[in-house]
């Protein structure tokens, strides 16, 4: 094995032990607050099943992940199963770690081979290091307003090396605004 393919089994390997690991703390969150119960209860009650929660849960993150994307039609999908509350909790954490994925691919897997494009990218990633408060502003407001390509930044963050914390602060924020007005919206 080449030093690269060790270092990207070992990148994948973090990732879906981090993906099972926020998994479990979600649930235990959810225990915490009560919220787990009431959900059981609710996809128990409606005779689709355990397996569905998670099953949904990694289809939105692979549906955020994707360019042009359905993940705002499988939220929609999502609020008569679960509920808002559910619905609200379990599209945004799967959209924190879409972020994050399409952040670590972009950083990580993702190279320029063209020097000009090269070239700007090291200034960006210049620029983009030298002011966090307009970084988070930038990924706040990209990710506040649904757009097309509401996936791609993620990876074009992570391609500029960005701060990993702002950018998946600003996701957070900017995230859930949305999310909140489609979970009220159409339930």
């Amino acid at each position: 094995m080449t030093p690269l393919s060790v270092k990207r089994f070992l990148v994948t390997f973090v990732l879906w032990t981090g993906l099972l690991i926020l998994y479990v703390l979600i649930q235990r969150y959810l225990e915490h607050l009560g919220l787990f119960e009431l959900a059981l209860a609710k996809i128990q009650g409606s005779g689709v099943g355990f397996i569905i929660a998670p099953a949904y849960w990694i289809i939105v993150v692979f549906a955020l992940m994707t360019p042009l994307s359905s993940g705002t039609l499988l939220v929609i999908l999502g609020l008569p199963i679960f509920g808002p509350q559910l619905t609200f909790l379990l599209a945004f954490s799967a959209g924190l770690v879409a972020s994050l994925l399409s952040y670590i691919l972009g950083r990580h897997f993702i190279t320029v081979s063209n020097t000009k494009m090269h070239q700007r990218i090291i200034e960006a990633e210049q620029f983009l290091r030298s002011r966090p408060k307009q970084l988070w502003i930038l990924a706040f407001i990209v990710k506040a307003i649904p757009n097309p390509l509401y996936d791609i930044w993620g990876y074009a963050f992570g391609i500029v090396r960005a701060n990993l914390f702002t950018y998946l602060s600003a996701s957070a924020a900017g995230g859930a605004i949305p999310l909140a007005l489609i979970c009220w919206l159409f339930y």
